[in-house]
């Protein structure tokens, strides 16, 4: 009997050596798979927190270039409607310069360009070569007059519009109507409110 006890208490000894072994490898199993499962979180929010700035980012890319390409659009719009209406005001100008050059106004109009042409001639026994319309040769009597000096009339079919152009010795002087017209252009654009501002 009492070696039947001394087993006993030798067996009961082993099992619970054995329990609190196996007790500590259950702690220490659950603390590690809390650990694991606590990093494994940790992990999963760091890797959504960078997944939601990335989509963020992304998203205010896709924003920023749809903005940009719609701004652009916009005012390549406004580009094209403004060189419209320049191009309606122009043609409307240049048909009021033709019918100008039609009325009555028009010889006084050249006689006065010719006076104020002449005042930059400088020199004598040179010749003027004065450049106008096929239209414009009937007055070319009328433009001699306004001027001391012999001229030389050619026909220049890049005057459109009328006026004259002058040459003498090295000096030219330009006083066409297409290019007072042309130079109206830029002053137009800035002074006509039509100015797509940044």
């Amino acid at each position: 009997m009492l070696q039947d006890q001394k087993f006993s208490k030798y067996v009961d000894a082993i099992t619970n050596e054995a329990n609190a072994a196996r007790k500590q490898a259950e702690q220490r199993i659950e603390k590690y798979k809390k650990s694991r499962i606590d990093n494994a979180r940790s992990q999963a929010l760091e890797n959504s927190k960078l997944e939601v700035r990335r989509t963020t980012a992304r998203i205010h890319q896709d924003i920023g270039r749809q903005f940009s390409s719609d701004e652009i659009e916009v005012r390549k719009q406004i580009f094209e409607k403004r060189e419209d209406i320049k191009t309606q005001v122009f043609k409307e100008a240049e048909k009021k310069i033709i019918s100008f050059t039609q009325s009555e106004a028009y010889e006084p109009f050249l006689a006065k360009s010719m006076d104020a042409i002449k005042t930059k001639l400088v020199g004598r026994d040179k010749v003027v070569t004065v450049f106008l319309r096929q239209e414009d040769l009937k007055f070319k009597e009328m433009i001699q007059t306004h001027t001391v000096l012999p001229c030389d009339f050619v026909v220049d079919n890049a005057i459109r519009l009328g006026g004259l152009r002058v040459r003498f010795a090295m000096v030219e002087i330009d006083d066409t109507l297409d290019t007072r017209l042309s130079s109206q252009t830029q002053w137009f654009e800035e002074n006509s409110g039509l100015v797509v501002k940044e």
